[in-house]
């Protein structure tokens, strides 16, 4: 088994209750055999490109665990009928990676949220 982080993108159009969609997708991440590690769910964040004018939002959530290669590769299969399943997206670690303290950082943060600064870099003395 290989380690994988699997992160799925709900459309908030379609699902009413998103965290109760995240519990029956991890049910069936669980039914495919991943045993997962870590839950992260963003939340509501809007798509830093939007394609469809009608879906600019998405409920962001990762899934950390193991899985077998084949079964990851088929999951655009397993869940391609599912209209509550905006995207997904699976990134295999290797034996000696670290899964992330946080989240891959690629989402765009909501209405009202602000980056945190950047610290300045100290500056070296002679």
């Amino acid at each position: 088994m290989d380690r994988y982080e699997i992160a799925l993108i709900i459309d908030t159009s379609v699902s009413t209750d998103a965290p109760a969609t995240v519990e029956r997708l991890k049910d069936a991440l669980t039914e495919l055999g991943m045993k997962i590690e870590r839950v992260d769910e963003l939340g509501d964040r809007g798509f830093s490109r939007v394609a469809n004018k009608r879906k600019s939002r998405g409920y962001f959530t990762f899934f950390y665990g193991e899985l077998e290669s084949a079964v990851a590769d088929s999951l655009k299969r397993h869940f391609v009928l599912d209209e509550e399943v905006f995207r997904i997206r699976a990134i295999r670690y290797s034996a000696h990676q670290q899964f992330p303290d946080e989240p891959t950082p690629y989402v765009v943060p909501t209405a009202g949220e602000t980056e945190p600064a950047p610290e300045p870099e100290a500056a070296e003395t002679a």
